[in-house]
């Protein structure tokens, strides 16, 4: 199996944000088109429970950093604990909420592993001849880039809270 579509889910007040789920959602689309699996990462205390929810949104398989420590949010906490999880997965996507949680770790991962990083996204997706393309706003949402990187690329996405919404949970 080809590399994993993967996700970085958040929570809050004990449970998934919905920018987690639309994540989760978008990518299933991405992983149905390159015939592999989503895999989410839930760093976090207590958020164990929260694995079936994700799987009833598309996850294959998701892998609980749980720790006392991920109570309080922090970026460095994060870096530590995720980096060496995703590092193992060898994603040819990242997908996590643009949120200030991602804003605040997730440049710093990808400027550290020197790989692509898109904001701002409302579209994932990789081209009929394989190249990981998205779609994001910029200049206050006047304007629509599409960006699209060498095929075999593995690209981070931060995908803009809203922009699909939660679908219901699959049967």
């Amino acid at each position: 199996m080809a590399a994993p579509v993967v996700v970085v889910a958040e929570t809050i007040y004990g449970g998934l944000t919905p920018a987690s789920l639309e994540c989760v959602e978008e990518a299933r689309d991405v992983a149905e088109s390159l015939a592999t699996a989503v895999h989410v990462i839930l760093p976090g205390h207590q958020t164990a429970a929260l694995a079936d929810e994700l799987a009833a949104h598309g996850a294959d398989r998701v892998t609980v950093i749980e720790h006392q420590a991920l109570a309080q949010f922090s970026a460095d906490g994060w870096l530590a604990a995720v980096a060496p999880v995703l590092k193992e997965t060898r994603a040819v996507f990242t997908l996590a909420p643009d949120s200030g949680y991602g804003r605040s770790w997730l440049p710093r991962l990808s400027a550290r592993w020197r790989i692509p990083l898109a904001s701002a996204c409302i579209r994932v997706k990789v081209t009929d001849e394989g190249y990981p393309e998205v779609f994001r706003v910029s200049h206050d949402g006047k304007l629509h880039e599409r960006q699209i990187w060498a095929r075999g690329t593995a690209v981070m996405v931060m995908l803009w809270p809203g922009v699909r919404g939660v679908g219901p949970a699959l049967p």
